[in-house]
């Protein structure tokens, strides 16, 4: 049939050497010839990788009683195609009467070549007649260019975290020194793609990848130092909260609660002295007890409450006084000190209110 157009797929299998792939055909007849060409040549969503070839094998047929001259020609968006017998190059063949010519359709992809999806037009032409096919491939990333790609990634992220030491405070000077030997060998790798050249790219991708180990390393030992210098004011701030929890309830806490104890106490103790001359009065009145004990007991009853009374006002002023005369710089200062003074001052009321208790049980 005239006119007929055909599209298919080259995807080229992955790797550095060649590979051939056996197609199945469709068939156009021109002018006697026919051209057997693949309806998808896409086994294995395969794809040519970067410096890679692939060959898609193809067949021309010459029905004809004479030999017959074919023009070839392939051109794609990318890469390098051509038509191949072995491994020389045809841009014509000459097919024998009622005979055939089988040949590879070669793509070739740099590897500075972009990975993706690509077209191309594959024309034949006889002495009369000429048709065009369109043609599809894919090129894929070549393994090379992957850990160069995944390097210059981590590279980015390891001068992110040098950075981020450096503001901490750390001396990177070293590991800046190894970063830029890492950069100027990715530059040599990128270089390398640029020309084509797999072995210098896996050379510069070797010595890249020791560099930034090394600078990972060196990260890793100084994280510590990081950790300290980012962490120390929150360590200092938790500690100083704690003294002040700490001056709070030594100085502050503790005494007042002591004073307040004191003051019930005194207080408890000026009703029981009061309640006792009451009753010493009652009993003289009452002929109980003789004017010399009733003088006696009044007379020690009266000393008592004046006791009471003097330390009830002492610790009044205290109180009244608390505040200004604890929250000083110097008792921050010596708050383990003070506070020490405080728990014996508060033990010591303690005892005394223990004391006068049993006092008053062994007198009733």
């Amino acid at each position: 049939e005239e006119g007929v157009t055909y599209s298919y797929n080259i995807m080229c299998a992955s790797g550095e050497a060649n590979s051939t792939q056996e197609i199945i055909f469709s068939t156009e007849t021109l002018e006697g010839f026919s051209y057997a060409g693949p309806t998808s040549v896409t086994p294995n969503n395969e794809s040519v990788s970067q410096k890679g070839n692939y060959s898609a094998r193809v067949a021309i047929y010459n029905e004809k009683s004479e030999a017959l001259t074919v023009d070839l020609d392939v051109e794609g968006t990318c890469c390098n195609l051509s038509f191949m017998i072995g491994s020389e190059r045809k841009r014509s063949v000459t097919i024998p009467a009622e005979g055939e010519r089988n040949l590879d359709l070669n793509v070739y992809s740099p590897l500075h070549v972009k990975p993706g999806s690509y077209n191309g037009t594959l024309t034949l032409t006889s002495p009369n007649e000429s048709t065009s096919r369109p043609i599809n491939y894919q090129v894929s990333r070549h393994p090379a260019v992957e850990n160069y790609t995944d390097l210059r990634t981590r590279a980015g992220i390891l001068n992110s975290t040098i950075n981020d030491y450096r503001i901490a405070g750390i001396d990177t000077s070293d590991m800046e020194k190894t970063y830029r030997n890492l950069t100027s060998h990715l530059e040599e790798a990128n270089s390398s793609i640029q020309r084509d050249d797999l072995q210098g790219l896996k050379a510069s991708v070797s010595e890249a990848r020791s560099d930034a180990e090394k600078v990972r390393k060196m990260l890793d030992n100084a994280s510590w130092k990081k950790y300290i210098l980012l962490n120390w004011w929150k360590w200092a701030a938790g500690f100083v909260g704690l003294y002040i929890l700490f001056f709070l309830a030594v100085m502050v806490g503790i005494p007042y609660y002591r004073i307040q104890t004191e003051l019930t106490r005194i207080n408890s103790q000026l009703e029981s002295a009061v309640d006792a001359r009451k009753k010493g009065e009652k009993q003289y009145f009452q002929r109980k007890i003789d004017k010399d004990t009733f003088n006696e007991m009044m007379t020690e009853r009266q000393n008592e409450v004046l006791q009471l009374r003097g330390e009830k006002e002492d610790l009044k002023e205290e109180l009244d006084r608390f505040l200004m005369s604890k929250l000083t710089l110097e008792n921050y200062l010596k708050a383990p000190w003070k506070g020490m003074e405080e728990m014996e001052k508060w033990w010591a009321a303690n005892r005394k209110a223990r004391q006068n208790l049993k006092d008053e049980q062994e007198g009733e």
